[in-house]
C-alpha cells in the first residue's frame, strides 16, 4: 500500500515488537497498547498533526488468540483476547472515526471465518471475531449517511505468528479435562504453523478490494474462505460438526469413553472401596482443601468408616466432609468437621479428642497442613516473620499433631490381619502416621529458604524425633536437636508406623496462586520435571493411601519421593560441548624465534564450568587483565590458563563460550560490563526489564550495556550456543541513580571466582 498505492501509511506496535521491517518500506511507526486508552488518545494527536485531520483507510487489524476447548476456557484468558480483539478496534473506531468521515474513508475490520463456522479449540477465539463481525455490520450502516464505507474481511488462515501466546505459554489441556485422552493431538495443533497463504499475498488482496469505489461488505479471503463460504450457506449447520469430529480426531475420544468409561466415578477403579483395604477411622489436617481434602475423600472412596475433616478454614473443612458423604463406600461411614489451629497444641489436643469421641480411635492420620511462600526472597534478604510462620505452622504444627495422635494410637488394640504365609496373620499395627514433606525436605530451591527449612524439618521428625520429645513441651524442643532421635524406630516398638510423603510441584490452590502470580512459573515446572507436568492431587493421595494400608505394614520412617523424577534427573549437560553441539576448537597465535607467526597447539579452552545444574555449560575461551594487554613472553596467555575468571574481569576482559540447554532461560540480571552476544548456533530470545525483547539467529549480535536481562533458548528440543565478550565498564548513573551489579540467582554460579 505504501509503495504500491503512494499512500502514507501508519503502523502501531507494542513496545516489544520489532520495527524494522516497517521502517525499510517507510511506513511510521507508532508505539500503542490498544487496550490502553492513553496510548491511543496519544497516536491520534500525532496522526491528526501529520494528516491534517483526514484518515482515508482506518484498518483494525491487531489479534491475539487463545486456544483451548469451550468447557475448559480460562475466562481471564478470553478477557485479555477480548479487550484486543474486539474492545481494542472499539476504541481505535472512537478515536478516528471524525477523521475517517472528513476524507469520506473506509474502515475496515480483520475478522475470521472462525466467526461463522465452529471451529475446534477455538470456542473464545471464534466468539471474538463474531463480536468483531456484528460491531462491523452496525456500524456500516450507521456510517453510511456520512459517506464512510464498513468492510469486514473475513479471512482463512495466514502463515502469521498469531499462535505465540499459546506456544510461548506451552499451552496444554488441563490434567483434569475431559478431552485428554486427545492431549496430544491438541498439542500438535497448537504447535502447528499455519502453511497457507502468505501475510504479503494476503496484505494486497486486501488493500485492492478496499479500494474499490464499490467493496464487498463481507470480503472473503484467504485459504478455504470459497469453500467456508458456500458450505455455509447452502448446507445444514451439523455439516461441520461431522467435518469437525474427523477432522480432530474425535473418534479417538470417543473410542476412550467407550473403552475404559472414562470420566464416571461409578466405575472408577476404586469400584468396591477395597483396593487398598482401607477400613478404619481416619483424620486429616489440612482436610479444606488441595492435597488435604483429596487425601480425606479418598480415605470415603476406599472404604474408610469414618474420616475427620480438619482445618483452621471451618467452612472448607465442612464442605469437604459433605462432599466425602457422596462417594464413601462404606454402608456405615460418617464424616465430621473441626476446626482447627495446628500452631496451637491445645486446639489440636482437642480435636483429637473430638476425633476419638466419634469414632473411638485413629487409624490413619495425615498431617497436611501447611502454608506456602508469599514473599520469596534470597537469603539475605528473607523475611524473618515469614519464617516464624513456616515454624509455627509447618514444624510445629506437625510436631503438635504427631505428639497428640501417637500418644493415641498407642493405647490402641493392634489390628491382625490374614497372611497367606503366616498362619497367626499379619500384624498391621496400631496406626499409621503420615507428614507432608516435599521434594524440598531432599533438595534446595532458591529464594524460598524458610519453606525449604521447615520441610526439611518434617522429614526429620518423620525419622528423627524421639519418644522423649513426642512427651515434652514444644517450646523446649529445638529446631536443631529434631534429628537426634529416632521418633520411627521407637514408635515401631508400639506398631504405630509413621512415614512422609515428599511431593514436588501439585496441583493445589497453593501451587495455582502462584503460578497466577509468575506467569513464567508454570512452563518452568513442566520443563523442570522429567515426566512434563506437575502433579495431579489424586496421585499423592493414591500413595498415602498405600502408606496408610496394610499392604505397607512393614514400611516406617521413609521418606516416599513422588515428584515425577525431578530430584532424580541433573540436567542434560554433564560436559562440554551440550550433547548435540560441535566440539568447537580454540586456535592460539604466538611467535617463533624467527619472530613469525605460528599456531599454539589447538585445544578447546582451559576452564569449563557445568551450570544451572547442568543445564548449561561455560567455557572461557580467552581473558585478559589490564589495558593495554601485556602480550610480553605470552604473561597474557599464562594469565589466562591461570585464573578462571568471575563473570566478568576488573579492568580487563572475559571471551566465554556458553551451551544452552533446551528451553533454558536465565534469570534476570545485570553485570557491570559491557557484552557482546554473538549467536553461534540456535535461536535466542534476549528481554529486558523493561518487558522488551528481540529475537536473534546465527550472527546476530547484541551490545548489552549493563542492563537487566535473560537469555532464553527458544528450542524446546535443541541446545543452543552464544558467545560472549565481556569488557570491564567505569561506574556510572541514570536519572541519578547509580546503577549497581545483580546477578540475581546467578551470583552463585560466580561467587566463587
Amino acid at each position: 500500500m505504501q509503495r504500491d498505492q503512494g499512500f502514507k501509511v501508519f503502523s502501531t506496535l507494542l513496545p516489544f515488537e520489532d520495527k524494522q521491517h516497517l521502517e525499510e518500506i517507510g511506513a511510521r511507526v507508532l508505539i500503542c497498547d490498544i487496550t490502553k486508552e492513553e496510548d491511543v488518545v496519544g497516536i491520534r494527536k500525532a496522526i491528526e498533526d501529520e494528516t491534517e485531520g483526514r484518515l482515508f483507510v482506518l484498518i483494525n487489524n491487531a489479534g491475539i488468540c487463545y486456544t483451548m476447548t469451550a468447557a475448559d476456557t480460562d475466562v481471564r484468558e478470553v478477557e485479555k483476547m477480548f479487550a484486543v480483539n474486539v474492545f481494542g478496534h472499539m476504541r481505535i473506531v472512537h478515536h478516528f472515526h471524525r477523521m475517517v468521515v472528513q476524507a469520506k474513508g473506509v474502515i475496515v475490520n480483520i475478522g475470521s471465518i472462525g466467526g461463522i463456522v465452529p471451529y475446534v479449540y477455538g470456542s473464545s477465539y471464534n466468539a471474538s471475531k463474531a463480536a468483531l463481525h456484528h460491531y462491523g455490520d452496525t456500524l456500516r450502516v450507521e456510517m453510511k449517511p456520512f459517506g464512510v464505507r464498513v468492510v469486514n474481511v473475513i479471512s482463512g488462515e495466514v502463515s502469521t505468528n498469531i499462535l505465540k501466546t499459546d506456544q510461548r505459554s506451552q499451552r496444554e489441556l488441563p490434567h483434569d479435562s475431559l478431552y485428554q485422552p486427545l492431549a496430544e493431538e491438541f498439542k500438535a495443533h497448537i504447535s502447528r504453523t499455519p502453511k497457507t497463504i502468505t501475510p504479503d499475498r494476503y496484505a494486497e488482496g486486501v488493500v485492492k478490494e478496499i479500494l474499490k469505489d464499490s467493496p464487498a461488505i463481507w470480503f472473503w479471503h484467504g485459504a478455504q474462505t470459497s469453500l467456508v463460504r458456500w458450505c455455509d450457506m447452502l448446507l445444514p449447520r451439523t455439516f461441520w460438526d461431522s467435518m469437525f469430529w474427523k477432522e480432530f480426531k474425535f473418534g479417538k475420544l470417543a473410542e476412550a469413553i467407550r473403552t475404559y468409561r472414562l470420566f464416571f466415578p461409578s466405575v472408577q477403579s476404586y469400584g468396591s472401596g477395597k483396593v487398598m483395604d482401607i477400613d478404619g477411622f481416619a483424620l486429616v489436617t489440612g482436610a479444606g482443601s488441595g492435597i488435604g481434602r483429596d487425601c480425606a475423600i479418598a480415605y470415603a472412596i476406599e472404604g474408610a468408616k469414618g474420616v475427620a475433616f480438619a482445618d483452621i478454614n471451618a467452612e472448607g473443612a465442612l464442605a469437604a466432609a459433605e462432599e466425602s458423604k457422596t462417594v464413601a463406600t462404606n454402608p456405615d461411614y460418617q464424616a465430621i468437621s473441626i476446626q482447627v489451629d495446628v500452631s496451637d497444641e491445645a486446639s489440636v489436643e482437642q480435636m483429637v479428642k473430638a476425633t476419638i469421641a466419634k469414632f473411638g480411635r485413629i487409624d490413619y492420620n495425615v498431617n497436611s497442613a501447611g502454608v506456602g511462600v508469599e514473599n520469596p526472597r534470597i537469603v539475605s534478604e528473607a523475611s524473618v516473620p515469614e519464617f516464624q510462620r513456616f515454624f509455627d505452622i509447618n514444624v510445629k504444627g506437625t510436631l503438635h499433631c504427631l505428639k497428640a495422635v501417637s500418644s493415641q494410637m498407642r493405647t490402641q488394640a493392634p489390628r491382625i490381619l490374614p497372611s497367606r504365609s503366616n498362619s497367626d496373620g499379619r500384624n498391621c499395627g496400631r496406626g499409621s502416621i503420615i507428614n507432608l514433606g516435599s521434594s524440598n525436605s531432599y533438595v534446595a530451591t532458591r529464594h524460598v529458604v524458610q519453606y525449604t527449612t521447615s520441610k526439611h524439618a518434617v522429614l526429620g521428625m518423620t525419622r528423627n524425633a524421639g519418644k522423649r520429645y513426642i512427651k515434652s513441651s514444644v517450646v523446649q524442643v529445638p529446631l536443631a536437636r529434631l534429628v537426634n532421635r529416632l521418633v520411627a524406630l521407637d514408635l515401631a516398638s508400639d506398631g504405630v508406623r509413621v512415614n512422609a510423603i515428599c511431593p514436588s510441584w501439585v496441583e493445589t490452590p497453593m501451587v495455582e496462586r502462584a503460578t497466577a502470580g509468575d506467569p513464567d512459573l508454570a512452563p518452568l515446572m513442566k520443563r523442570a520435571v522429567p515426566l512434563g507436568r506437575i502433579a495431579l492431587r489424586e496421585e499423592i493421595s493414591d500413595v498415602i493411601m498405600f502408606m496408610s494400608s496394610p499392604r505397607s505394614s512393614y514400611v516406617t520412617g521413609a521418606g516416599w519421593m513422588v515428584d515425577g523424577g525431578t530430584t532424580l534427573q541433573p540436567g542434560p549437560i554433564s560436559e562440554f560441548p551440550a550433547p548435540g553441539l560441535r566440539h568447537s576448537q580454540r586456535f592460539i597465535t604466538s611467535y617463533n624465534k624467527e619472530g613469525k607467526g605460528v599456531f599454539l597447539p589447538a585445544d578447546d579452552g582451559d576452564h569449563h564450568r557445568i551450570m544451572v545444574g547442568g543445564h548449561a555449560v561455560a567455557n572461557i575461551i580467552y581473558s585478559t587483565l589490564g589495558y593495554p594487554v601485556d602480550l610480553k613472553d605470552e604473561k597474557d596467555i599464562k594469565y589466562a590458563r591461570e585464573n578462571e575468571p568471575g563473570l566478568h574481569i576488573q579492568n580487563g576482559t572475559v571471551v566465554r563460550l556458553i551451551d544452552f540447554a533446551p528451553g533454558l532461560e536465565s534469570p534476570m540480571h545485570r553485570a557491570m560490563s559491557l557484552d557482546y552476544g554473538v549467536v553461534i548456533e540456535g535461536e535466542f530470545e534476549i528481554t529486558l526489564d523493561s518487558g522488551e525483547s528481540r529475537i536473534m539467529r546465527p550472527g546476530d549480535i547484541s551490545v548489552q550495556r549493563a542492563t537487566f536481562h535473560k537469555w532464553r533458548n527458544c528450542s524446546k528440543d535443541k541446545p543452543g550456543r552464544m558467545l560472549f565478550i565481556l569488557l570491564d565498564v567505569q561506574p556510572f548513573s541514570v536519572n541519578g541513580v547509580e546503577i549497581k551489579e545483580d546477578l540475581g540467582d546467578l551470583a552463585s554460579e560466580y561467587e566463587k571466582h
